[in-house]
């Protein structure tokens, strides 16, 4: 299975480079207050509006301590394709982020209609009427996907429990797949349905059934194989070999993912969405589409039913979060990147709250097996030399950096900074530049507590090259690759933002081996001839805890 969002281009012949984005800090005065709350005239004054533009909200999102707004950049009241302005306002201040129209003509001001756009060809800004048919938004020159407007309905809820993957069988029982521990077509062994949990959920009561609906997730048929939605006369318990097995599955996890950004403070980042957990003409492929109304996430049957699988599930929902906050910016392969990153980041990071087995693989039961190799945190990828320009592999690059980034200040803070960050990465926004906007985001927020954690988590990966090397060099930063592997005697790798002297000690303190290190070289950590144990790696002031397993 292939995670993928359905935000995709379709005839590349013209297809748009992304805009370079800009990001500006501003402190709080009045002129933020004029014209209800816009920004329009502030932008004006400072002259980061260029003249005979104006700008139209698309989105409002309100996060603890702060409010996040996104506007269309529009042109004679009709918008500009791509082109956005996302600002989060706090007390204090706040932060912009934008992708203002190039310095190009605009072809003719005469609408063609109520659904028209500005949108660049090779030279031009020209006037274009759309038509929406099913998920494809037309044009004369192009063909692409968007989101729409919905609306959220209300209805009678009662909480039960659900018997479901915790977060998959294979990261709970600690297993790799294969041997007995494989799909098998959905077949329902004793061990595998001994994998499976009572969690707490939220249903819609209709009579005296329950079924898997609340105000913000619904079930539909979008595509096929088609299968009724499941419901339960009681606490549901399914075995695996029942279709209504995935539609719990995937609901439970929603919703719990739902509302651990609740408690975080971020309600307003749980969209609505209508799901079908048996999708993709049986594709082994999954997918987040914005265009439909309300959007929707299809989950595919082929290999392991993606709707098994914890990961796929909030992964996809993580996208909804992004239409929501900030729609139609999964835009560019670096800011598709990005995106992705932070969802295989959510993934394991809501994993982690169900067991610590197996932490940093991403999709660990749908993915890793003969369907195809899955995706993991735990790498050593750094931004610039090997990028393949393929979103959902250079997508591990952030995704990596964010659950480094986790490990040492915990999922809930760096949830959190994701989060709070998310309005501001607005369409065509570069790596480097998301990474300065997580810094910049910290330090309005949360007076820049995790600072030094960003640096260390980001900095080695090349995503901060605009730090200067005086404040880099205020201590050694190191980051140690492989670790999990060198827990079963494969070789590990240091890479320092300086020269140093690095000692490993063993668990009595003793120093069993020094590593001269030069500054961004890889440095081999090899596990022949340790015995199996616990050691510590010393560099400066900082202590990395590593484990062997068996002796070499």
């Amino acid at each position: 299975m292939r995670v993928v969002c359905l935000l995709f281009l379709i005839g590349h012949s013209l297809y748009i480079q992304p805009l370079l984005a800009q990001i500006w800090s501003f402190h709080s005065h009045p002129s933020w207050m004029a014209e209800n709350g816009s920004p329009e005239f502030w932008l004006k004054s400072e002259g980061r509006l260029p003249q005979g533009f104006t700008l139209q909200r698309t989105s409002q999102s309100r996060g603890a301590g702060f409010t996040a707004i996104v506007y269309r950049i529009v042109k004679e009241g009709i918008p500009v394709h791509e082109c956005m302005v996302s600002v989060l306002r706090a007390a204090k201040g706040g932060l912009v982020t934008s992708n203002f129209p190039e310095d190009l003509p605009f072809e003719s001001s005469q609408t063609t209609g109520k659904n028209t756009i500005w949108y660049k060809t090779r030279n031009k800004y020209c006037l274009v009427s759309y038509h929406d048919s099913g998920s494809i938004r037309t044009f004369s020159h192009a063909d692409f996907t968007t989101r729409t407007e919905y609306r959220r309905n209300f209805n009678k809820d009662t909480t039960v429990k659900a018997k479901v993957h915790a977060p998959d069988p294979l990261s709970r029982a600690n297993v790799l797949y294969g041997g007995i521990w494989k799909d098998s077509s959905d077949g329902n062994p004793a061990h595998l349905n001994e994998q499976r949990f009572w969690l707490p959920v939220t249903l819609r009561k209709a009579g005296d059934t329950l079924k898997p609906e609340s105000d913000k997730l619904i079930f539909r048929e979008i595509s096929i194989p088609v299968y009724p939605a499941g419901y339960s006369f009681g606490n549901p318990d399914f075995g695996r070999d029942v279709p209504a097995f995935e539609d719990f599955n995937a609901f439970v996890h929603i919703q719990s993912l739902s509302r651990w950004w609740d408690s975080l403070g971020f309600a307003d980042w749980s969209d609505t969405v209508q799901i079908d957990a048996h999708a993709m003409g049986g594709a082994d492929e999954s997918g987040y589409n914005p265009l439909l109304t309300p959007p929707a996430i299809e989950f595919g049957t082929g290999g392991v039913d993606d709707a098994e699988d914890a990961d796929v599930c909030v992964h996809e929902y993580t996208h909804a979060a992004f239409g929501a906050v900030v729609p139609d910016s999964y835009v560019g392969s670096q800011r598709q990147a990005i995106e992705e990153g932070v969802c295989y980041f959510v993934a394991v990071a809501y994993s982690l709250r169900h067991t610590p087995n197996q932490a940093g693989i991403v999709n660990n039961w749908d993915g890793h097996n003969e369907f195809y190799p899955g995706y993991t945190l735990l790498n050593n990828k750094m931004y610039g030399k090997g990028m393949t320009n393929q979103p959902h592999v250079d997508g591990e690059i952030w995704g990596a950096a964010l659950y480094d980034l986790s490990r040492e200040t915990g999922t809930d803070s760096t949830m959190k900074l994701v989060l709070q960050s998310m309005p501001l990465m607005v369409a065509g926004m570069g790596m480097q530049k998301a990474a300065e906007v997580l810094l910049r985001t910290d330090s309005l927020l949360n007076n820049a507590r995790n600072r030094w954690p960003i640096i260390k988590a980001f900095y080695p990966r090349n995503l901060l090259p605009s730090l200067g090397i005086s404040e880099v060099k205020k201590e050694i930063i190191f980051k140690v690759f492989n670790s999990e592997g060198f827990a079963h005697g494969e070789n590990a790798e240091i890479i320092s933002n300086q020269p140093g002297l690095f000692r490993m000690m063993d668990s009595r303190g003793l120093c069993v081996r020094e590593y001269k290190v030069q500054a961004w070289q890889k440095c081999t950590i090899s596990a022949s001839g340790l015995s199996a144990g616990v050691y510590y790696l010393q560099g400066g002031n900082q202590v990395v805890k590593m484990l062997l397993n068996q002796a070499r």
